[in-house]
């Protein structure tokens, strides 16, 4: 997430990556306390299993939002030698990296906020409801 100093053009999008990597983090313990939970309490597993999906949206977004940064950055290197069929695409590449870190990642703090106020209550619908 450590970037290029103080000319890094993309401090804002490895803050961004950053934050999110910390709740993905946090999602994966609140769900690994659930796991061991269910040890003493074994319907406490349920709760892990219905944040699943959403712990591995997640991680596939903080890779994706990885590799749009470090496309990025190569893009940004090729500006000045681009000729004008290129500068386009590296302009896309740049806005791609940027436009995800400000509107995908900051979903993983609201997935990480659900999984932890998980309550289980689902679960306690009997089957017939369904």
């Amino acid at each position: 997430v450590k970037g290029g100093g103080e000319d890094d053009p993309f401090t804002d999008e490895r803050a961004a990556l950053g934050r999110a990597l910390e709740h993905v983090q946090a999602q994966l313990g609140s769900m690994v306390g659930n796991l061991m939970n269910a040890q003493e309490n074994p319907p406490e597993v349920y709760k892990v299993g219905l944040h699943t999906v959403g712990l591995l949206e997640s991680l596939a977004e903080v890779v994706i939002a990885w590799l749009l940064i470090t496309h990025a950055e190569t893009a940004h290197r090729s500006l000045d030698s681009a000729d004008g069929g290129d500068l386009p695409f590296y302009e896309g590449k740049i806005a791609a990296a940027r436009w995800f870190t400000k509107t995908v990642l900051p979903e993983i703090a609201m997935r990480r906020t659900l999984a932890e106020a998980e309550d289980g209550s689902l679960m306690q619908v009997p089957k017939e409801a369904f």
